[in-house]
């Protein structure tokens, strides 16, 4: 039986890689928000948020990013990195797309969920 279940997870694994790489297959791009990871904290500053990706292979002629925060078009751009200022306090949730020339989306982020918490000022 040990065997078998070796197997199996050996076979989940393949099918597994081979589905992720026909993605990348079928739009070229491999897209990655390495910045700001899932799940942080920004914890003081005046709300602005760096956002960085990762991309293989580099852009083609006529494709550019599109930045949502919060299911909003934030931004576009052909640069990897976006800075986005005056954040809000609270939970807010980023992904980007790759467009091609015509506008339609090609290529979409994992979405990447980071928090904004600013001190408050008291005056005693």
């Amino acid at each position: 039986m040990k065997i078998i279940k070796n197997i199996l997870l050996y076979s989940s694994f393949i099918i597994s890689s081979t589905l992720l790489l026909t993605a990348q297959a079928a739009t070229g791009y491999a897209l990655q928000i390495t910045s700001p990871q899932n799940d942080h904290v920004f914890a003081a500053g005046d709300g602005t948020v760096e956002v960085q990706l990762a991309l293989q292979p580099s852009l083609r002629r006529g494709d550019q990013f599109i930045l949502y925060m919060d299911d909003e078009k934030i931004a576009e751009s052909k640069q990897s990195s976006f800075s986005v200022e005056f954040v809000g306090r609270g939970e807010h949730t980023i992904h980007v797309d790759i467009v091609n020339r015509s506008g339609s989306s090609i290529q979409q982020s994992d979405p990447v969920t980071f928090f904004v918490r600013r001190p408050i000022v008291r005056n005693n």
